[in-house]
């Protein structure tokens, strides 16, 4: 567990920082730069290094055109970028500004100490010279102090789906879930698969990478596929998502889950995906039959003890396992190299209080870097559970 630890102590200010976003304040983010410059983390990498990462900063103004100019007190404001009815988690979201708001007023810093980025690395992501020296003179010529402005909560209401003893799949990577069983996506899966190939080798996830690249250009067109999957049994409102398996096609779900549809019919199997801490009381309020955790992470494959990245805080695993997962609040700060998870700790904690006070079901946690594989293990165990 000491390098877990050891990578705690490095993360926490980060954690934290999404904490309060997530609470209502705001963020500035001077105080993190030593902290992003002490250790490495996914989302940002290079904060390490004293070479101006072109590509984080064409990534970032690319998403946010215009940020550099909400200029509030001499102070850039970073607001949520998000579109209004995303399907991200909010932890997510408050992770991907903070990050964002870090990249910026460090590489800032960066190019006024004199650091100068690679010619190499400029001609990859810029179309001329003159576009270069306009993008790098903005972000060096930017105030100083960045300011994240706090994630709003949700404002949807939603009410239980008429159903009862459903089967729960929580965590962001539930998400997953929905999209292996969603018929709109399996009748777009030619294109998608298309936008989303990698170095011309075909994999079934490509539809997966395609879609992200879909929601992220058109986020209009998620609307368009939630309204056709409502009238085939797959509801979804963003957080959450209702799948009858009474109403599946086999042929319209992931090949790699064709042999359960059957079963899951005969069972009248009902499933309830929560991707957002933010509703996880209301799907326990479901009293569901079987609750699985599903994360996107590196922790070990056995049961580990679960380290909360904001506080420490440690949720027992195997009292045999020695080896701990930092559960951070994204995927973008898990610290490169250290066994980590999407947040088991919060879930872990919101579902455990609810086995308390409502006697649900102990949660069944899955934790690893291949979602289809992950999701389809769960969607098996479903069947498992339905036919005891």
């Amino acid at each position: 567990m000491s390098r877990t630890s050891n990578a705690w102590s490095l993360v926490a200010p980060l954690a934290r920082a999404v904490d309060a976003l997530l609470a209502g304040d705001a963020v500035d983010v001077t105080p993190l730069l030593p902290v992003v410059r002490e250790t490495a983390i996914a989302g940002y990498k290079s904060a390490v290094t004293d070479v101006v990462d072109v590509a984080a900063l064409v990534d970032v103004l690319h998403r946010r055109p215009g940020v550099l100019t909400h200029v509030v007190d001499e102070r850039v404001e970073l607001r949520d970028d998000y579109h209004h009815d995303s399907h991200v988690p909010r932890r997510h979201r408050a992770a991907r500004a903070l990050v964002d708001a870090l990249i910026l007023s460090l590489e800032g810093h960066k190019l006024r100490w004199g650091l100068r980025p690679s010619p190499a690395s400029l001609k990859a992501h810029f179309s001329s010279p003159d576009d270069a020296r306009a993008a790098l003179a903005a972000v060096a010529a930017a105030p100083s102090g960045i300011v994240v402005v706090p994630v709003a909560p949700s404002s949807s209401s939603r009410s239980a789906p008429p159903h009862e003893g459903v089967h729960l799949v929580v965590g962001p990577a539930a998400r997953r879930v929905h999209e292996m069983l969603s018929p709109a996506v399996r009748r777009l899966r030619v294109d998608l698969a298309l936008l989303g190939r990698h170095n011309g080798v075909v994999e079934d996830d490509d539809v997966y990478r395609g879609l992200a690249v879909l929601d992220a250009r058109e986020p209009g067109c998620r609307a368009e596929r939630v309204a056709a999957d409502a009238l085939e049994g797959v509801v979804d409102d963003g957080g959450v998502f209702v799948i009858e398996a009474m109403k599946l096609h086999e042929e319209l779900v992931d090949r790699r889950l064709r042999s359960l549809v059957l079963p899951l019919k005969k069972a009248r199997v009902v499933v309830v995906g929560i991707v957002d801490d933010d509703d996880v009381d209301f799907g326990c309020t479901l009293q569901p039959k079987s609750v699985q955790v599903l994360l996107a992470g590196t922790s070990p494959s056995t049961a580990p003890w679960y380290v909360d990245a904001a506080s420490g805080a440690l949720w027992p695993g195997d009292p045999r396992e020695r080896q701990a997962s930092l559960s951070v609040p994204s995927p973008l700060l898990a610290p490169v190299d250290i066994a980590s998870d999407d947040g088991a700790w919060r879930l872990l904690q919101a579902l455990g209080a609810w086995q308390l006070a409502r006697s649900i079901p102990a949660p069944t946690v899955r934790c690893g870097d291949d979602l289809s594989a992950l999701c389809a293990v769960a969607v098996a165990a479903l069947v498992a559970i339905a036919e005891r």
